[in-house]
């Protein structure tokens, strides 16, 4: 289905509702996948997560820390080591069992430095 007003496709209510949610914050991630963007022209959806320590911690040179670093003065146990690659659809990579392992551990670090600091506040 196309909307007339753009030449972009329109997303299920449901993933907009979701993505759009003022009650859900997302931590790490900020922009939708170039994926998604065929469904929408915003792209903005979260907050990085120095960005959001740096606040809530009152430490501005905490959006400059890595992951591990950011997990550390949270007080979250991060195990890994944080991931480089950029997310692409899953049909044009086949990811190893490291990548995968490294992506999931950022996404929780995230979670769970995400929810420590909004309940923090």
């Amino acid at each position: 289905m196309y909307n007339s007003t753009n030449t972009h496709r329109k997303a299920p209510q449901s993933l907009d509702d979701f993505f759009y949610d003022p009650k859900i914050c997302f931590v790490g991630a900020t922009t939708l996948p170039d994926y998604y963007v065929k469904f929408t022209d915003n792209r903005d959806v979260g907050v990085k997560v120095g960005d959001l320590a740096a606040r809530v911690l009152r430490r501005p040179e905490v959006t400059e820390f890595s992951l591990p670093d950011i997990a550390k003065e949270v007080g979250v146990s991060y195990q890994g080591e944080a991931a480089t690659a950029d997310v692409v659809v899953a049909s044009e990579m086949v990811f190893s069992d490291e990548e995968i392992k490294d992506v999931l551990t950022d996404g929780y670090a995230y979670y769970q430095i995400g929810y420590n600091l909004l309940t923090s506040l």
